[in-house]
């Protein structure tokens, strides 16, 4: 999260105005937020996307952008955008792989997106 808003502000953003999706079985594996709802750009943004470590590797990552995409393109969404940390390797790797671009370097960021 960056140190713009707090945890409170955030969380109701997300209530009001993103859908999440989690995998889940006795407890949550891992969830991802979603905006979709740009009609001016038609793009989509992931701000949070999270696998418990010990279900990394599972595909679940991939299922659940998998889902985001899908989503998007069903509100008419023509791209999906993310950040991501500079020192995260092992998240640009996969964002990477997934077909995904970095668009804009920040000061500790990049934003990666992929056409839908």
């Amino acid at each position: 999260m960056s140190e713009r808003e707090d945890y409170s502000t955030l969380l109701n953003k997300w209530n009001t105005s993103a859908v999440t999706f989690c995998v889940r079985t006795e407890s949550i594996k891992g969830y991802v937020v979603l905006y979709a709802n740009n009609s001016g750009n038609r793009r989509a943004f992931v701000p949070m996307l999270g696998v418990r470590p010990e279900y990394q590797r599972q595909n679940l990552g991939r299922y659940l952008l998998n889902v985001c995409e899908e989503f998007s393109r069903w509100k008419s969404m023509e791209a999906i955008s993310l950040e991501v940390h500079k020192t995260n390797i092992n998240a640009i790797g996969f964002y990477r792989h997934l077909g995904f671009s970095e668009e804009t370097e920040l000061e500790n960021s990049y934003i990666y997106g992929k056409k839908l």
